[in-house]
């Protein structure tokens, strides 16, 4: 057992595998009293094994099975988690969304080789956004895909980039009442379906509190070039 700070929240973790706590290391905290615990199951393992037929350790599975489980009561704290790479740029956060395989994270180093220290991966894959006094910031977690990218600390999203693979590079505002057809399918909605409401109502309050473009790009720095400047 062992306590973590995420999203300003203290969580208690009941772990069974030391591997856990490893992941979590860099959000460790001896302090403070936890807002919730979660405990995962051997039945949390074997169903998260079953649901895509993942041949993995039961030590692995059970970190994937703690941050859903984080995820479903995050709720409660207006915090949600988004499927993109997350970085911050003179303390501005810009979130890059796409599919898997796509090219987030070969885009954000892109980011760094033309800005240099600017540039602060806060999270590679799956950061927490979490409302706050009527301003969404993004958060790092242990939980960040599996170049490992992340910083245990936080920034206020202002951009959300969409990432289209393309031969030339070309930068397009979105409409809001487009983003969240683009947006929806890069969400976790909890196991409890009357939440759903709550997490769209969440999407709603982030896309009108942001702005949205769409990026079609290919590796080259230029796209990164771009992208910086029709944004900032």
């Amino acid at each position: 057992m062992f306590k973590i700070k995420i999203a300003d929240t203290i969580i208690e973790i009941n772990n069974k595998y030391k591997y856990l706590k490893n992941v979590c290391k860099d959000y460790v905290v001896e302090y403070g009293n936890p807002e919730f615990s979660v405990t995962i199951t051997k039945k949390d393992i074997d169903q998260e094994r079953n649901k895509e037929d993942q041949h993995f350790e039961d030590a692995y599975l059970e970190s994937i099975c703690c941050y859903k489980l984080i995820c479903d009561n995050m709720l409660s704290y207006n915090c949600f988690l988004l499927h993109g790479a997350m970085i911050s740029v003179n303390n501005i956060g810009y979130i890059f969304i796409a599919p898997s395989g796509i090219g987030k994270t070969t885009h954000i180093k892109l980011w760094q080789s033309l800005l240099g220290d600017k540039v602060k991966i806060i999270n590679g894959d799956k950061p927490i956004l979490r409302l706050i006094d009527n301003k969404f910031y993004g958060y790092g977690t242990p939980w960040c895909g599996k170049e490992g990218y992340n910083i245990n600390s936080r920034v206020e999203i202002k951009n959300l980039c969409f990432l289209y693979r393309d031969i030339n590079n070309s930068l397009n505002k979105i409409q809001k009442k487009d983003v969240l057809n683009l947006i929806v399918k890069q969400i976790y909605f909890t196991n409890d379906n009357k939440n759903t409401i709550e997490i769209l109502n969440l999407l709603d309050n982030l896309i009108n509190k942001t702005n949205a473009y769409a990026l079609k790009c290919n590796l080259d720095l230029d796209a990164a070039k771009l992208a910086y400047e029709g944004m900032k």
